[in-house]
């Protein structure tokens, strides 16, 4: 007996090897295109793995959701 009545179909069939090749061919054409080279997201993304500043960043935004969490926890009791 399934607890669930109507299961869903899969959102991708991997069974399906034309789907699948389809898909990695797409995501390939993706990765080669122009656009993604050259935009601002992307070459802001290499800079900031190539430098490490990203993992700084990281580390600060854990700091800063830490303190907050623990303000708003402090908050509540008053």
């Amino acid at each position: 007996m399934s607890i669930l009545k109507d299961e869903e179909p899969p959102l991708f069939k991997t069974a399906d090897f034309t789907f699948t090749k389809r898909k990695i061919e797409e995501d390939d054409d993706i990765k080669k295109s122009e656009t993604v080279k050259t935009s601002l997201a992307m070459r802001l993304t290499r800079y900031l793995v190539a430098t490490k500043v990203e993992d700084l960043i990281e580390i600060i935004n854990a700091f800063v959701s830490f303190w907050l969490a623990f303000f708003f926890a402090i908050d509540t009791y008053y």
